[in-house]
């Protein structure tokens, strides 16, 4: 036994490399900020949407009211279609604002034709 050499294990010149023994957490994800603005815009595109929405629902009941007034006065006269359009032309174009509110009082007519440009 005695004829082998004996090499101790020595550590690398330089010694080893620092032991990582501390907690590190990566970032993951989104941070809170950016969480809460995608949170705003989505409310904020929705809210724009609903009351799109709600526009646009208030002014198809207001073309079934006028469809009604309109049997209702109409109903006299022979021949007379309703709801027929009066332009010659099969495009279907939106009443304007003052069509819609036409048959309301003075008061009420004005506040429901500039009803979007006084809550702007």
């Amino acid at each position: 036994m005695s004829s082998v050499p004996y090499k101790q294990d020595m550590p690398p010149k330089g010694g080893y490399g620092p032991i990582a023994y501390k907690r590190h957490i990566p970032n993951r994800g989104v941070s809170g900020y950016m969480m809460f603005l995608g949170c705003a815009g989505a409310m904020t595109i929705g809210m724009i949407g609903l009351a799109y929405s709600n526009r646009l629902r208030s002014k198809l009941l207001a073309m079934k009211r006028l469809r009604d007034e309109e049997a209702e006065i109409m109903s006299d006269v022979p021949g007379w279609v309703v709801g027929e359009s009066v332009y010659n032309s099969e495009r279907w174009v939106w009443p304007s604002n003052e069509e819609f509110y036409n048959l309301l009082a003075k008061k009420d007519r004005f506040s429901k034709i500039h009803e979007y440009y006084l809550h702007v």
